[in-house]
């Protein structure tokens, strides 16, 4: 089932829940078919940033929870990149995209950012001088092959170098490494960990390496100085260059998501052991807070019907004779109230 420039609305609907289950790599022409289609459709943008790319804002927000200890929603990180992204109906963002990498790939660029800096404006996160493992992500999936081996140099452990190499170098599959390394699923994702968790500590402790770039143009050959630990290390409390957030991605696909953070959650809340489940106590707790909130009627009706029901921004303004902009700006607001009496919360009850 391939995307391309002719297919309607409801059969772009249908694609993107076919791929969101049944991912595989897209050709150019798909990538720019997509990035057509979300532009001029609001209904496939909608279904593509609030669903399809779910589990990257799933991966956001843990990524946020483990960081700082700030629970947000998904669909507010959602509802934030969608708001960047549209940018009033001109997609900027998108505009620039050639079809010569991943549409996913793309998106992701500056989403990490876009997050961090509305936590910021919103006075949840401080920029943070000190660069750490814990605060920094990887990119070396888009690095140039020799200024990747160059950085890849740093680690003191052969076996580390040999595994990244064959991770981010020879695209070498899951299946093939464990095979390759004799270890089990587990192991390997352990030795990965330690491995990039060394590597990013060589690159903070080493700040700066010059590396000599030759780039080719119509206008000949020139040669240009690059910081390959700016290129490699991206930070996401925004200390470094702006991230092109692959860590997002990373966390989405492993599905780290799934690995622990119900149980940071009920341990957060300090939750018993009910006949309820972990993710109905919590957002039992999340509609408790809400109502502490001070929100407006209108605010709340507008917060309950996006978070609650899950209902569609378009037919929320539609039922409440709204502008969409403005069910957007009460729903990202009183998602920033919630996190704050959360955040309170959690420092009080910690």
């Amino acid at each position: 089932m391939k995307a391309n420039n002719k297919m309607m609305v409801k059969e772009w609907i249908d694609w993107l829940r076919f791929y969101k289950d049944n991912r595989y790599e897209l050709s150019q022409e798909e990538n720019l078919a997509l990035c057509n289609a979300i532009m001029e459709s609001e209904r496939i943008a909608q279904e593509f940033f609030y669903k399809t790319l779910a589990p990257m804002n799933s991966g956001l927000a843990y990524q946020v929870l483990r960081t700082y200890k700030i629970v947000i929603d998904e669909r507010n990180i959602a509802t934030t990149i969608y708001r960047e992204m549209y940018d009033e109906g001109r997609f900027t963002r998108l505009k620039g995209f050639k079809g010569d990498c991943s549409i996913f790939t793309w998106i992701a660029i500056g989403a990490a950012q876009i997050i961090y800096d509305d936590l910021q404006k919103l006075g949840l996160i401080k920029k943070n001088a000190n660069l750490t493992p814990k605060n920094t992500s990887l990119r070396l999936k888009s690095m140039r092959t020799d200024e990747l081996l160059a950085v890849l140099d740093l680690l003191n452990k052969e076996l580390w170098y040999d595994l990244l190499v064959d991770i981010y170098v020879n695209r070498v599959s899951k299946e093939s490494l464990q095979q390759k390394y004799e270890m089990d699923e587990k192991i390997l994702q352990k030795t990965v960990k330690l491995a990039e968790t060394s590597l990013k500590e060589q690159l903070i402790e080493t700040e700066c390496i010059l590396w000599n770039r030759v780039e080719s143009s119509n206008k000949g050959i020139s040669n240009k100085r690059v910081n390959l630990v700016s290129i490699a290390l991206g930070d996401v409390s925004a200390c470094l260059n702006y991230s092109t957030s692959e860590e997002a991605f990373a966390i989405a696909e492993n599905k780290v998501i799934n690995e622990g953070i119900i149980e940071d959650i009920t341990d957060m809340l300090r939750l018993e052991n009910t006949k309820s489940t972990p993710e109905e106590q919590w957002n039992e707790f999340v509609l408790s807070q809400a109502k502490q909130c001070g929100f407006s009627q209108k605010m709340y009706d507008v917060w309950q019907a996006r978070y609650v029901k899950n209902e569609s921004p378009d037919s929320v303004a539609m039922r409440m004779n709204m502008r969409r902009t403005n069910v957007d700006n009460l729903y990202s607001h009183a998602n920033a109230l919630l996190i704050k009496k959360i955040r309170s919360w959690w420092v009080k009850n910690s």
